[in-house]
């Protein structure tokens, strides 16, 4: 199983906060990755303990969240499980 390179004072946003982001994942329906980008802020992000309340994460900004750089592939992979769910 892969990690997110994180020291172990940190717990990786994908493995914490996996059900917001699949919800995130599924509100939109878009080719534009900005729109899920958009929906990954407001509904993971506000809820991350990383983030500001000025929405600033000092993670994303050192580029040490996982979920941040592995937003395009979850986004692929939980579309996919999607579809096969609804075949």
């Amino acid at each position: 199983m892969g990690n997110c390179r994180l020291t172990p004072v940190f717990e990786c946003a994908l493995k914490q906060h996996f059900p917001l982001i699949v919800t995130a994942v599924n509100n939109v329906h878009s080719e534009n990755i900005e729109d899920y980008n958009a929906e990954l802020r407001t509904i993971v992000c506000t809820q991350c303990k990383h983030q500001s309340s000025e929405g600033l994460c000092q993670l994303r900004n050192s580029i040490d969240c996982g979920l941040d750089r592995y937003f395009p592939l979850v986004i692929e992979a939980i579309e996919e499980v999607n579809r096969r769910a609804s075949v």
